[in-house]
């Protein structure tokens, strides 16, 4: 136990000589674990952590389909989804969201 006491003296030391490498260090330290909880804690809250609703797993998500136009996920128009909800027996309730996504290009990614 003395000998792994003298290291660290040793090290502390060596540390208090170099400030600038030491400050490095824990800059270095500080970003990397803040980093890596911030990304755990944005993939627990959202992919880890099960939906906010009751009965969860019964949530679907509906698409539009046009074959001709070769567009098998396509997403609903506001006045269709109006019609829709009008119509609606199979589902308890309906809601809708809109995404917005562009590539660097500007075109939809979708």
């Amino acid at each position: 136990m003395s000998n792994h006491l003298k290291e660290i003296r040793q090290a502390a030391r060596r540390l208090s000589k170099s400030r600038s490498f030491t400050a490095a260090t824990l800059l270095t330290l500080v970003l990397g674990i803040g980093g890596t909880t911030v990304v755990f804690s944005l993939v627990e809250g959202v992919l880890l952590r099960p939906l906010p609703y009751p009965a969860a797993g019964d949530l679907v998500r509906v698409y539009m389909a046009s074959p001709e136009r070769d567009v098998h996920r396509g997403s609903l128009s506001l006045p269709d989804f109006e019609d829709f909800s009008a119509s609606n027996t199979a589902f308890a309730s309906l809601a809708a969201y809109f995404s917005f996504t562009r590539n660097l290009t500007g075109v939809s990614g979708r």
